[in-house]
């Protein structure tokens, strides 16, 4: 009998907690869409919300990825992919005809910032071990934010605001003596997808670390294994840089 209700509240447990992570990802995705719906963005109107820097066709036209003749009398273009293109999510846009590509870049912001209100949620769930529903309205202001309203137009730096939450927990399993894992895939996986904005948040976590240090005298593995896997995920990165 007892078994029984250990296993019922196991999966109440495991429901509560899908429902948190699922609540956490639709609430920013609602707020965009009725955002675009009052603003009258495609679908639910003829204005799109990026309008500009889509004009290399290199795929599908069969052009090379290395050199572009659409910027003056020719230029580097893997230096414009590394910055603008990396993100694995942009090849979802093979699927889509061209004429649907501004619409499929605006959704890809909308998509992603939900994803930010999910990663966030996670890090705020581990970081203070708790599960009440503040957490994802939290986590929808961080998804939100100002910065966020500001910014999301710059398609590129999507990935890493949305893989911050998760490098910083990373970073807080380390300092704790957890796992370097956590922190060496998402970091890399960050520097991979934007170089550029991958340089403040590596410069956010160097200071938070010394701030971690400042409270709690960190172990001496703690601060070797920070200093390896910062480094070794900046090599994973510069594959791609």
């Amino acid at each position: 009998m007892s078994r029984n209700i250990i296993l019922k509240k196991a999966k109440k447990i495991q429901r509560r907690t899908v429902f948190f992570y699922a609540f956490s990802f639709l609430l920013p995705l609602c707020l965009m869409l009725l955002l675009f719906a009052l603003q009258h963005i495609t679908p639910f109107g003829d204005i799109t919300f990026l309008k500009k820097d889509f004009y290399h066709r290199k795929i599908r036209s069969g052009h090379s990825l290395s050199y572009s003749f659409n910027a003056g009398i020719g230029a580097n273009f893997f230096a414009i992919f590394v910055y603008y293109l990396a993100s694995p999510f942009n090849l979802l846009g093979l699927l889509f005809p061209e004429a649907l590509i501004l619409e499929f870049m605006s959704y890809m912001v909308v998509l992603k910032t939900a994803l930010c209100g999910l990663t966030c949620s996670h890090y705020l769930r581990v970081h203070f071990s708790r599960t009440d529903f503040a957490i994802p309205f939290f986590a929808c202001a961080y998804a939100m934010s100002g910065f966020m309203a500001a910014y999301n137009w710059n398609v590129m730096w999507m990935d890493v605001l949305f893989l911050t939450p998760l490098v910083i927990l990373g970073l807080e399993r380390i300092f704790y003596g957890g796992s370097p894992a956590l922190y060496a895939i998402s970091l890399s996986a960050s520097i991979y997808s934007n170089y550029y904005l991958s340089i403040m948040l590596c410069i956010f976590l160097t200071l938070y670390f010394l701030t971690l240090s400042a409270i709690k005298r960190p172990r001496l593995s703690s601060v070797i294994s920070f200093a390896c896997f910062s480094l070794l995920s900046g090599a994973i990165g510069s594959v791609m840089i």
